[in-house]
């Protein structure tokens, strides 16, 4: 196994300028499991586990958008 992980910052501005979000860290990380035995089982498990931190960095971020909305 091993891990990945990483950072994105974001901010969220109105097209006149106006601020939804002031810039914010998102920090995301994961185990990644895999049978070592295996090349193409850790490049499969790690492509499958940044999709799925990305999708989650994705939610996170429409979220909050939701969350000024109301």
């Amino acid at each position: 196994g091993g891990a990945l992980g990483g950072v994105v910052d974001y901010a969220v501005r109105l097209s006149n300028g106006t601020e939804l979000i002031p810039k914010d860290t998102l920090r995301v990380s994961r185990d990644v499991l895999y049978d070592e035995a295996q090349v193409l089982g850790r490049a499969a498990g790690e492509t499958i586990t940044m999709r799925d931190m990305i999708d989650d960095v994705a939610y996170s971020i429409i979220r909050r958008l939701q969350a000024v909305n109301r």
